[in-house]
């Protein structure tokens, strides 16, 4: 069985929100330190806020020592009372801000058979149901799924995923892409999990000749949408 879970996210740019939207920061953050730790020399970008919620997402679907491996890792559950409505407030949140458009995916292998309950869940945490993909044809799938970040990326991210690739997909190995631009029209970056476009800023030359650290941040709710390391300014 195999399934892909995508999120994604669209900005142009502190709803006092809840313990969710932390808690996503914060394994985003630790997930972001591991990367870093690994990578001291080289540039390292990341999604927090993309991280935690295709994981979140994966999250619901599983069960036993799977939901429970997920949920150690990530340090909550959206299976928690309350935290299915503290998601759905923390994307409205997101998504009703203007310039602000958020798309979650779900792909799923076609004969696998799910439960009404995770459709229902996913529809209200996400606004998203599950797409029926073969994967029996491997370029085939994968060519739907780049597809469809594409289109929901404006192109930002036209190949998620290479064709040929033979190595199954599971919860122990996650991908995600970024890339990150910043002119005199401002910020413009897009992820294997999110896209993101700030509005017009003012211009201001900023001569950066070191190694920093950047964090991108959705203003109203405090979601870390991006963030990285950049210590190799030619790649």
């Amino acid at each position: 069985m195999l399934c892909v879970y995508i999120f994604l996210v669209l900005a142009l740019s502190r709803v006092g929100l809840s313990s969710l939207q932390d808690k996503q920061t914060d394994f985003g953050l630790k997930v972001f330190y591991q990367l870093a730790q690994e990578s001291t020399d080289k540039n390292v970008v990341l999604s927090p806020y993309g991280v935690a919620s295709v994981l979140a997402m994966a999250q619901l679907g599983a069960n036993g020592n799977t939901s429970k491996a997920l949920t150690t890792a990530m340090g909550f559950s959206l299976r928690e009372r309350g935290m299915l409505r503290q998601q759905w407030l923390l994307q409205r949140g997101l998504s009703t801000e203007e310039g602000v458009e958020i798309a979650n995916g779900v792909m799923v292998e076609r004969k696998m058979n799910l439960e009404k309950r995770y459709h229902r869940t996913l529809a209200k945490a996400f606004k998203t149901n599950p797409h029926q993909v073969d994967f029996t044809k491997p370029d085939q799938a994968i060519s739907v799924i780049n597809a469809w970040v594409s289109d929901h990326t404006a192109g930002l991210i036209p190949e998620f995923l290479q064709s040929g690739l033979d190595q199954r997909l599971c919860v122990s190995k996650v991908l995600q892409k970024l890339k990150i631009e910043v002119n005199e029209e401002g910020t413009k970056g897009a992820a294997s999990t999110a896209a993101v476009l700030f509005s017009r800023m003012a211009v201001e030359e900023i001569i950066l000749d070191r190694p920093f650290l950047f964090l991108i941040q959705h203003k109203l709710t405090g979601a870390v949408l991006f963030m990285g390391q950049f210590n190799q300014p030619q790649q």
